[in-house]
């Protein structure tokens, strides 16, 4: 995870938040977390033996290890979530985010960064009783990397939100701007390429957001 990425998502919790990363990767969140708030709680997860191995090393290295809990679980369903109020999800699919989502009922703040099936994560966020309350876009290295905040409540999202985002629509930033124009260019390179009507359907959303 770049520097970037992981500043703005460490600017979206508190200290007074209970963290769960799942997707330990290098353990950089509650590694990053704990430098910022010495008193936070802020463990992480994943489901390979070999990132967590990397983790708590970083972990060791930084003397945390009494601080910092890591459990080796697929998604959420080996972790006790009661624990947590605020769950970070980056760096995955769409698809796998969605999945974890639906494990268990996370009563808490979703700060997620998907790399792929924005729309379908969006779906399932509001088919699961979350709501978006923020989303912005993060470009780095030539990346747009969206970046979703959700919490328990209720939305309803058309097609349109589901495909657009319904707050990112709203923001006002040249880096929306151009992950609009980029993703619009290559729905219709796609169009062009296979004639499939969603891809021309999904140009058609960008073209009047």
């Amino acid at each position: 995870m770049s520097y970037k990425r992981i500043n703005y998502i460490l600017s979206q919790i508190n200290e007074t938040d209970k963290v769960l990363d799942i997707g330990a990767d290098h353990g950089f969140v509650p590694i990053f977390l704990f430098k910022k708030y010495p008193k936070i709680v802020a463990d992480a997860s994943d489901v390979n033996k070999k990132p967590l191995a990397i983790a708590k090393a970083n972990i060791q290295k930084e003397k945390l290890t009494k601080k910092i809990n890591l459990f080796l679980s697929d998604g959420v369903k080996d972790v006790d979530i009661t624990k947590y109020n605020t769950f970070v999800i980056a760096g995955m699919g769409g698809n796998e985010i969605s999945k974890i989502i639906k494990q268990k009922k996370l009563k808490a703040k979703l700060i997620l960064h998907p790399t792929s099936n924005y729309q379908k994560l969006r779906k399932i966020l509001s088919s699961n009783g979350y709501k978006i309350i923020k989303e912005t876009i993060i470009k780095e290295r030539n990346i747009f990397n969206v970046i979703i905040i959700a919490i328990p409540g209720f939305q309803y999202l058309t097609k349109k939100n589901q495909y657009l985002g319904p707050l990112l629509r709203k923001e006002n930033s040249q880096d929306v701007e151009d992950y609009y124009q980029n993703t619009l260019n290559h729905n219709e390179k796609l169009f062009i390429k296979t004639n499939k009507k969603q891809f021309k359907k999904n140009s058609k959303y960008l073209k009047n957001k």
